[in-house]
């Protein structure tokens, strides 16, 4: 599986807004999680994701347009459930 830091720095900013929920939303949050994915899941996980070249513009080392707008797309999805992000 592949990672890169947009995924390192969305996973951060998460886990930093997700700090204090209470345990019964963040249990309603997973299951709306589980349900919007489940079918992009395999036995082997899922998606196997993209190199750091195909994310990345490697003259600027910022990350392309098409990945940011999934971040911006996923971050206001987790905004829609109640998630407020500090960052």
């Amino acid at each position: 599986m592949l990672g890169s830091p947009l995924e390192n720095r969305f996973h951060a900013v998460l886990g930093f807004s997700a700090a204090g929920i209470k345990r019964s939303d963040a249990n309603e949050l997973v299951k709306q999680l589980v349900n919007m994915y489940k079918d992009n899941i395999t036995k082997d996980g899922g998606p196997i994701g993209y190199t750091f070249d195909e994310m990345y513009d490697l003259k600027t080392i910022t990350p392309r347009k098409q990945f940011v707008e999934v971040y911006d797309s996923v971050e206001g999805d987790l905004e829609e459930m109640g998630i407020s992000f500090r960052y």
